[in-house]
């Protein structure tokens, strides 16, 4: 426990009947191969060039994340014949990859010289995924926890079929993201803040979206099945274009501070609410009711049309609304304008 190996001379095999703490290890080519019945934890980094497998016989932590790590070859976190409880990983290797059980409790990864692709499994707690690469997964993800990734100006690609989360995503850093939910268990899927350099795609086809502090430079598609479309807190699309599609359902984008910069298109809606703090462009809109609340212009790239009640307001100054270059079909009782010049 916690001893110390000369370069070259650490055993292949360590393992312990409670806890084991390794200090600090250079294994070669064959390998490392740890088992405890306890946690398993180090008090300096490991330089390992092949595989490394880390196996829980008893009950707890396998915590290879507090140094700077070199695992050359594939990490394995296995369950043996206990339960492992958090899971975290620190690899400064250039191609890093792990395998995990199917259940984890918190699972904590930092990789500073590789991308990640992350495996099945199903997270208790927190998911944490910082990586100077990208970050995407070989199978289906159940994270009953707040999920925070980091990807470092690389791409966010999270939409295999079964994936659950259940708790806030937060994306920071990215170059795109394309994230799905596709579980009936939870159902609504809640957005943190997500900041990328080019297009965002979201999906949750079994229940609601909620949209948290949304920044991009690229364009936004927000899809849902079976629930609204939502948002906690301002969308900022700098240049590019935003598609929203609630099939049935309502979508309410009404923060004050929206940027919708390349236009709205809305191919399916119920009850629609949408705010742009600048000139509201529509690329299309079809929806049961339309309430548009713009800081300028209000128009029209292609036909609206709406089978119940609209309502189009200019919340600052004096604008233009111009919606006469298409074939537009407004129903409803209620057609009303408020604080415009018609154009």
């Amino acid at each position: 426990e916690g001893k110390e190996y000369a370069p070259g001379t650490a055993p292949k095999e360590l393992t312990a009947g409670t806890t084991l703490s390794l200090g600090s290890l250079t294994v070669g080519a064959g390998g490392l191969s740890l088992a405890a019945g306890g946690n398993i934890s180090q008090t300096a980094a490991a330089t390992v060039s092949g595989t490394t497998s880390a196996t829980m016989n008893g009950s707890g932590d396998i915590d290879l994340g507090s140094f700077a790590n070199d695992f050359t070859g594939k990490v394995s976190f296995n369950k043996g014949t206990g339960t492992v409880q958090n899971v975290s990983l620190w690899n400064t290797h250039s191609a890093a990859s792990i395998s995990l059980p199917a259940n984890v409790n918190d699972l904590t990864l930092k990789l500073t010289n590789s991308g990640i692709a992350l495996p099945a499994t199903s997270v208790g707690g927190k998911l944490d995924v910082n990586a100077l690469g990208a970050i995407s997964q070989s199978g289906a993800l159940l994270v009953s926890g707040t999920s925070k990734l980091d990807a470092n100006s690389n791409a966010v690609t999270l939409k295999t079929a079964g994936n659950d989360f259940a708790g806030a995503v937060t994306i920071a850093n990215a170059s795109t993201v394309d994230l799905a939910d596709s579980s009936a268990t939870t159902g609504k899927l809640t957005l943190g803040s997500i900041s990328a350099t080019g297009d965002v795609t979201l999906e949750n086809s079994e229940g609601e979206l909620s949209l948290g502090a949304t920044t991009l430079g690229g364009n936004l598609k927000v899809t849902t099945s079976k629930g609204d479309i939502t948002q906690s807190a301002a969308v900022n699309v700098a240049s590019g274009t935003t598609l929203l599609n609630a099939g049935s359902h309502a979508i309410t984008l009404a923060e004050t501070a929206n940027r919708f910069a390349g236009g709205v298109a809305i191919p399916a809606a119920g009850a629609v609410t949408v705010t742009d703090s600048g000139a509201l462009v529509f690329n299309g809109v079809s929806a049961g009711t339309l309430t548009a609340t713009s800081g300028g212009n209000i128009s029209q790239t292609d036909a609206i049309n709406v089978t119940g009640d609209t309502a189009l307001n200019i919340s600052t100054g004096t604008a233009n609304i111009q919606l006469a270059s298409f074939a537009n079909n407004f129903g409803g009782n209620d057609r009303s304008v408020e604080h415009f010049r018609i154009a």
